[in-house]
């Protein structure tokens, strides 16, 4: 094996955002280009040549099975398996391609054999009309968990550069590569003025198709600048990026983190856990959902939240209403357009004129937001006609929670530890329920974050600046 290893292989408690290689990712263009030509194709191998069953007899009668889930002619369903295949193929083995690595192609081939394999059963096989039933169930259930993407985060590094297998890499390629379909669907929506809940147009699966590529290359070149489990919620430390480098990294989280947003908020409802069947592999569907929707907003809402935190340390500035203010859609704009383009951090002595002033705006803004929390709580109650002895309890509830939260350094502990308890009522007392609210209290938990990190963060960088200028009073005195 080749004893090569990563290029410039950074240190782990660098700043990763700094040491991106951009000029890397954007090789993807070509191959990216090529895969959306093969998507363009089959899709209109879908569009145009889908056939009714309905009637038939003889020959093509017998040949429906073999139609696939779009009801295709044979030839159109092993065409677009071999589209799919090439797809595969040219995903995995273009980074290789790109280095001038051909003698590693074959084993990158080998990674691509589960998924054209599962891609066969589910087309060629009963699967499709009789999931729990067919013979092949065991095999294709077995498939699923060894996903190209997935295989080829954990065994990259190994193949790649004889680094060490990197299980993060699979846990990437198993949940944190984000579809765009829902936001792209409310897009374009919205902009057409046509069905808000519609379905997204046949061709538009092309382009979120190739957003979760993208996205993936980019979590795994995150992992060769420097992330890895040990830094997942610590902060990297400050690197002043340029305004092109931050707006390519706040461009493809903040979409990821928008996606899987409203991916949470449709998909997740009591009516959508109670519609599960009541067998094992409708509960564990369930369960496998929930955990890859829960990873994918952690993922990407950490890495969002480091972002945003360590370009304000490089700036020299500690305004959280920004930070807030950056997690609300269109809102967010704001904040990016005009504050994050400044280009130079602030000086010491900048830096100590503001930061008097800044600590004081914080204290008022911690009650504003403690009142219209309470406020928000009360509204939210009301609606769900309880009576006025649970509107109190519920209510105070909520209020000491973001007391906690607000005040205290260690009170998000405490925070997650009643969130915990909720959820463990809810399940008891109702398995779909209880799947829901814990959805529902997982969300909540990742805002409480964002809350807690916004108001007691402080970069080192901050500190230092204060104990030099306290060294150089107790020298003056």
């Amino acid at each position: 094996m080749n004893t090569e290893v990563l290029p410039n292989q950074p240190k782990e408690e660098i700043n990763y955002f700094y040491h991106f290689n951009f000029s890397k990712f954007k090789a993807i263009a070509f191959p990216l280009a090529i895969i959306a030509f093969l998507l363009i194709i089959k899709q209109f191998i879908i569009n145009n040549f889908s056939v009714s069953s309905v009637g038939e007899s003889g020959l093509s009668g017998m040949l429906i099975p073999f139609r696939g889930p779009q009801n295709l002619p044979l030839w159109a369903n092993i065409l677009n398996t071999i589209i799919n295949a090439l797809i595969i193929i040219i995903a995995l083995c273009w980074e290789a391609v790109n280095e001038k690595k051909f003698d590693k192609l074959k084993y990158l081939l080998l990674l691509c054999l589960p998924a054209i394999l599962s891609d066969i059963i589910f087309t060629f096989s009963d699967l499709r009309e009789s999931y729990a039933n067919s013979p092949f169930f065991v095999l294709y259930f077995a498939l699923g968990y060894l996903q190209p993407y997935a295989l080829y985060g954990l065994l990259r590094g190994k193949i790649l550069y004889s680094k060490e297998i990197n299980f993060l890499g699979y846990l990437i390629g198993m949940f944190a590569s984000i579809s765009i379909e829902a936001l792209y669907q409310k897009t374009v929506s919205v902009l057409t003025f046509s069905d808000f809940y519609g379905s997204a147009s046949p061709y538009e699966v092309v382009f979120f198709r190739l957003f979760s590529i993208l996205t993936f290359f980019y979590f795994i070149f995150l992992l060769d600048a420097g992330f890895s489990f040990r830094n997942f919620i610590k902060m990297p430390t400050a690197a002043f990026l340029s305004y092109k480098k931050f707006t390519i990294h706040f461009s493809l989280l903040f979409t990821s983190f928008l996606a899987v947003h409203l991916v949470f908020t449709e998909q997740f409802s009591v009516n959508w856990f109670n519609s599960s069947g009541p067998n094992i592999s409708g509960i564990y569907n369930n369960i496998y959902t929930v955990i890859r929707v829960i990873f994918q907003i952690t993922f990407v809402y950490l890495l969002f939240s480091q972002l945003l935190l360590s370009q304000l340390a490089a700036l020299r500035r500690r305004p959280f209403w920004i930070y807030l203010l950056s997690f609300i859609p269109v809102i967010n704009l704001i904040p990016f357009l005009f504050f994050f383009r400044k280009n130079t951090p602030l000086t010491n002595e900048e830096y100590l004129e503001i930061e008097e002033d800044e600590n004081q705006r914080k204290s008022y803004f911690q009650v504003f937001l403690l009142l219209l929390l309470s406020a928000y709580a009360i509204y939210k109650f009301i609606r769900l006609e309880l009576n006025r002895q649970d509107l109190i309890y519920l209510s105070g509830l909520v209020i000491l929670l973001y007391i906690f939260i607000i005040y205290f350094r260690k009170g998000v502990w405490i925070g997650f530890a009643i969130l915990a308890m909720g959820f463990l009522f809810f399940l008891f007392q109702d398995r779909p329920n209880g799947f829901y609210y814990f959805c529902i209290l997982a969300y909540a938990a990742i805002g409480i974050y964002n809350l807690h990190i916004a108001i007691f963060w402080e970069a080192p960088e901050w500190t230092e600046i204060n104990e030099n200028i306290e060294t150089v009073k107790i020298e003056e005195a």
